[in-house]
Order: C-alpha cells, then sequence, then structure tokens
C-alpha cells in the first residue's frame, strides 16, 4: 500500500427532492450567487424554477450563466470568471452534471486567479485560491461533485485538459434521485461507463498489499454494471437511481484509489476523441477501454486476469483466452448499451489516428499501469479502429 493523505470535505445530501433545500445550504456560503447551468432541460423539468426559489427565498442575490456544453469550453469558464469578478459573487452553485461542475470549478478557480484560466489547465498556473462551489447534481456519473478535477476542452486547439486542485472540491452535492428519471438512455448508458471507468483506472495499478480497495473495486464495477443495465430499460425506476448516485459518487470521491497508484491512460486517450470529434465522455471511454486493454494486457497480464475472473467471471484456462474473453465480454456490455466499442461503428473510421496519439501526451506523460507515449497512443487507437 502507498502513503496516502485523505479527506472527503463535500456533505452529501441524497433524498427526493432535496434540491428544495439548496438555498439553506448556499446562503451560510454566500449570498452572492452565480446560478450555473447547461441547456433548457432544467428549465423544461422544472428544476430551475424550485432551485430559484429556494435561493431567494433564503435571501440570495443570484447572478445567471447557462450554456454549458457537454465537453465544456474554456470559454465559457473564461467568461464565468469575468461575471463573478463583476458581480461580486461569493459563490459557485453549479446545476447539472460533470460538465456543468467542471465547468463550475474551472470558473471558481480562474474568478481569483492572476493568470489566464487555460493555464490552469496547462500547468502553467497553479490555483492558490478558489470560489466555494455547491452542487445540484441532475446525471450521477462523472463523479465531479466531489472531486477535486474539472476538465475543458479548448476547441481551436484540439485540447481537453485537467487540473487538480483541493480548493474546488465542492462544499455540498444535492442528490435528489427523482432528478434523474427523466434522463435518456444514451445519457444513461455513458453515464454508466464513465463510472466503470472511474474504478478501473483504480483497479489496474502496480501497487499492492490493496486487498480492501481491490474488493471495493470489483464491488462497484459490479454493480455499476448491474444498476445501469436495469436503468437503460427502465428510467423511471427513482429508487434504483438512488443506489445508481451513490455508486457513481464512490467511484469518483477517491475512496477507491487510497493507497494505489492510479493509472488514467485510458481517460487519455478517451480525452483525445471528445477534444477532436465532440464525442461524449462516456462514448468515448466505451471505445477506449477495450482498447487499452488488449495493449496493455500484452505486457501486464496478471491484473486482468483478477479483472476476467473476479470482475467478469470468466474462467478459461488459457491465460490469453481468458483475458481475451473477459474484454470481449465487457465490449458486449457496452453494446447492450447501445454504444460503439470502435472508431468505426462511430463513423470515425477515418479518425486523425496520428494526431490524437501525439495530443495524448502534449502537456504530460499519461498512464501510470503503464506509461504511455506517443506511439503507444497510436497503437490503441489502431486497435480501437
Amino acid at each position: 500500500m502507498e502513503a496516502f493523505e485523505f479527506s472527503l470535505p463535500t456533505k452529501i445530501i441524497m433524498g427526493k427532492e432535496r434540491y428544495d433545500e439548496v438555498g439553506q445550504w448556499c446562503a451560510p456560503i454566500g449570498k452572492k450567487v452565480l446560478l450555473h447551468y447547461g441547456g433548457g432541460s432544467i428549465k423544461k423539468s422544472g428544476l430551475y424554477d424550485r432551485v430559484r426559489d429556494a435561493l431567494e427565498a433564503a435571501g440570495c442575490e443570484v447572478t445567471e450563466l447557462g450554456g454549458v456544453k457537454p465537453n465544456p469550453r474554456i470559454e465559457l469558464v473564461r467568461a464565468g470568471a469575468a461575471l463573478c469578478k463583476e458581480a461580486g459573487i461569493e459563490m459557485i452553485l453549479a446545476v447539472g452534471g460533470g460538465s456543468v461542475i467542471d465547468s463550475a470549478k474551472g470558473i471558481a478557480a480562474a474568478a481569483l486567479a492572476d493568470c489566464d484560466a487555460w493555464d490552469l489547465y496547462t500547468g502553467a498556473a497553479v490555483a492558490d485560491a478558489a470560489l466555494p462551489v455547491g452542487v445540484v447534481l441532475t446525471i450521477p456519473a462523472a463523479g465531479s461533485e466531489c472531486s477535486a478535477v474539472s476538465v475543458v476542452t479548448k476547441q481551436d486547439t484540439h485540447d481537453k485538459r485537467s487540473f487538480h486542485s483541493d480548493l474546488v472540491i465542492p462544499r455540498f452535492a444535492i442528490l435528489a434521485p427523482d432528478v434523474f428519471t427523466t434522463l435518456p438512455r444514451n445519457q444513461i448508458a455513458n453515464a454508466t461507463v464513465d463510472v466503470i471507468s472511474h474504478v478501473l483506472e483504480r483497479f489496474f495499478s502496480d501497487s499492492t498489499h490493496v486487498t480492501l480497495t481491490d474488493r471495493l473495486c470489483i464491488s462497484t464495477v459490479e454493480t455499476a454494471m448491474q444498476l445501469g443495465l436495469w436503468l437503460y430499460d427502465h428510467p423511471e425506476d427513482v429508487d434504483v437511481w438512488g443506489e445508481f448516485a451513490l455508486t457513481a459518487n464512490i467511484a469518483h470521491n477517491g475512496v477507491l484509489g487510497q493507497g494505489r497508484i492510479e493509472d488514467w491512460g485510458t481517460h487519455g486517450i478517451g480525452h483525445e476523441l471528445s477534444a477532436f470529434y465532440d464525442m461524449a465522455h462516456g462514448a468515448s471511454l466505451a471505445i477506449a477501454t477495450p482498447a487499452w486493454m488488449r495493449y496493455v494486457a500484452q505486457e501486464k497480464p496478471a491484473r486482468f486476469v483478477q479483472f476476467a475472473r473476479e470482475i467478469m467471471h470468466d474462467y478459461a484456462q488459457d491465460e490469453a483466452q481468458l483475458i481475451e474473453s473477459a474484454i470481449s465480454d465487457l465490449e458486449a456490455f457496452f453494446h447492450r448499451l447501445g454504444l460503439a466499442t470502435r472508431l468505426s461503428e462511430a463513423d470515425l473510421a477515418g479518425a486523425d489516428l496520428e494526431a490524437m496519439a501525439q495530443s495524448v501526451v502534449k502537456y504530460k506523460p499519461r498512464g501510470q499501469f503503464k506509461k504511455l507515449s506517443a506511439e503507444d497512443c497510436l497503437r490503441i487507437y489502431e486497435l480501437a479502429r
């Protein structure tokens, strides 16, 4: 087990319709609130009105910034930071999924930084302060409601990058499962893959004496697969949504990675599909994950044998056959969710593999279980064809 320090400061507020309490959670933190959200879905569902009413009842002064897109854009982060400075914003409330939360975190740090917002993502600058962030979650998937990570896209250079800072970990997150029952099937599928991938980035590790977190990772992946498949066919099941939301949170709140060296190579591969072709994050991971597995398993089979036997429940005696069977079974699961697992299936047979491979390692090395060079990334993309 590796040495570690761990804190989980986000207050989780779980339960149906608990977004009506959002004002009482925001007001003690800051009464000048930037309400940050995406498109029109929260207005169509009535959530927007419920949140605004709760904020105003608590005496909060609300400034709005909508327009967050999937694979959130650095331009909106810059605009949000400027708005916060102009309006004297005291806290940011993200009402949305991972993209909205990531954008809110970027704004929170950039609003108090003496640099361009993009410098935080390239590593040219480090956040030393941030506005507090709160969350009303609308899509349980990314786990961003408890994480220290923000990921945004700079479209003109096809860059999708992240920065990490404990300063942007949300103070609270409201998880109301009734909000999730109107999610379309494609978002349920993408959410399920996102949760699974977050766990696998921690499971595939060279760290030893990690039996407890091994068991937790295995159980979390199995649970995500079971619940995700059920919700894909029964999106109205509010009780299962509560379970899934907790599963998604545990997958990325940090607890599963304690004492482990985490990988994150698959996310690097997937991020370029989003940056170059605006692919949804979960959809990109459904393509990246099997290809990364096939490439890395050739060099480091032991963990893949454990994955095959304990997560996918394959029991072939031949090691190579066992691993391939497990990867194929994972692909079949993704197909059951209506997702492509090859570039050709996603109409990206002509994707610029060389450019994406170079971009993966443009700012920093990728991967820990296997450190990926640009040549490694190219081979993985070729396996994904």
